[in-house]
């Protein structure tokens, strides 16, 4: 059986442990999308809050005003959250 989609409100924050992630992924979108980033938006686990550190990952999507090949590339370099904060799992890895 489906089950609904929570109602997710701006008033209840997210689990304290994901919150240095989201912060470093946004500041990190913000600077390598500049003005073609439109919006992110968290789903999954830690959007239900109910994900557990060390095993839930952090899923994402970037809506962005262009298409993908004008925009600039995130840094030099790949850069993974889970290398930088321990609260996400590994996967693939």
């Amino acid at each position: 059986m489906a089950r609904a989609l929570p109602v997710l409100d701006g008033e209840t924050p997210f689990q304290q442990d994901y919150m240095p992630v989201l912060l470093d992924v946004i500041k990190q979108l913000k600077a390598g999308l500049v003005d073609s980033l439109h919006s992110i938006y968290v789903f999954g686990s830690v959007a239900r809050r109910e994900a557990k550190a060390g095993m839930s990952d952090l899923n994402l999507t970037v809506i962005v005003q262009r298409p993908a090949y004008y925009v600039r590339a995130i840094g030099s370099e790949y850069y993974s959250p889970a290398d930088y904060f321990p609260v996400l799992g590994c996967f693939g890895c």
